[in-house]
């Protein structure tokens, strides 16, 4: 795993579950990780989508007025961490626009598609699989809507209890779009009881057992990154 993000400050959030703690960053910016590893059983391989990778690279800019280029020039330097496709998610004025593509980033991005991308927060992914189809609808980053607002995501890991968890949802009604372990986590935060963001990502990976890094970005421009209780590869 591989991950960047730019301009860290000074913490503004402290979860109140004991669980979680956060590392000094930008206001606006968060670091959750979870600090008390778990045990877990190894369930289904979603699949073959989604088992357990090596690389995938996620960048997340945030109060930048070029924050989209800035995006574009990181997943270049992160472009030997996955080839099979690249998107980027903006925030311009509470809205979250998102490009997305199959191929290398260069190939997915060109000036054009930058300009329909402005605003001083962003967040990149570049996309590797070891099996399962590259196809556009897997990827990254993904942008859901839920009762509180929208939410990006790009992810990196392997949810072992992806199967368990995704049944669980379908039998209460959630309808997935894609066999993507991360648009799980978007159903968890959905699904939360808690209002702020923070406490429904909290709640959400307190039920994930695997590796995984991720980073957010809301549209009331929170960006927030995660780590699972191993910190099993580089990230952040």
């Amino acid at each position: 795993m591989a991950a960047s993000l730019s301009k860290p400050s000074s913490i503004i959030f402290s979860p109140p579950n004991s669980c979680f703690h956060t590392k000094p960053l930008q206001s606006s910016i968060f670091f959750l990780r979870h600090a008390q590893p778990s045990s877990f059983s190894l369930s289904c391989n979603n699949d073959g989508e989604n088992t357990p990778r090596e690389e995938c690279g996620f960048v997340g800019i945030h109060g930048d007025p070029e924050a989209s280029r800035l995006c574009y020039l990181a997943l270049h330097a992160l472009q030997h961490r996955g080839q099979e496709g690249a998107g980027i998610v903006a925030l311009n004025n509470n809205h979250l626009q998102s490009t997305t593509g199959i191929g290398l980033v260069s190939e997915v991005f060109n000036e054009s598609k930058l300009n329909q991308l402005p605003g001083i927060s962003a967040i990149g992914h570049d996309r590797y699989s070891t099996a399962g189809q590259s196809m556009l609808k897997n990827v990254q980053p993904f942008v859901a809507g839920y009762r509180f607002g929208s939410v990006g995501v790009a992810h990196n890991g392997n949810l072992i209890n992806y199967c368990s968890l995704r049944a669980k949802l379908e039998d209460k009604g959630s309808i997935f779009n894609t066999n993507s372990d991360t648009e799980l986590v978007l159903h968890l935060i959905a699904t939360s009881k808690h209002r702020p963001f923070l406490l429904r990502i909290v709640d959400a990976c307190e039920n994930l057992h695997g590796a995984y890094s991720f980073v957010f970005l809301t549209q009331d421009d929170k960006l927030v990154a995660v780590r699972d209780p191993t910190a099993s590869g580089p990230s952040l």
